[in-house]
């Protein structure tokens, strides 16, 4: 049986923190490799200029 890599997203938010340990941890066990998605919302910026 082929085994596929862990992959986890990150908002850097305390929640997705935990994910990225508990994916981490869980990867390192099975030996396999880890993607660590960084996600950032594009609307963003555009929110930010609707404070000004």
């Amino acid at each position: 049986m082929k085994t596929k890599p862990f992959a986890v997203a990150t908002n850097d938010s305390a929640q997705s923190q935990a994910a990225v340990t508990w994916a981490a941890r869980r990867a390192d066990r099975a030996k396999l490799p880890l993607t660590i998605l960084h996600v950032v919302d594009h609307r963003w910026p555009a929110d930010l200029r609707r404070l000004e």
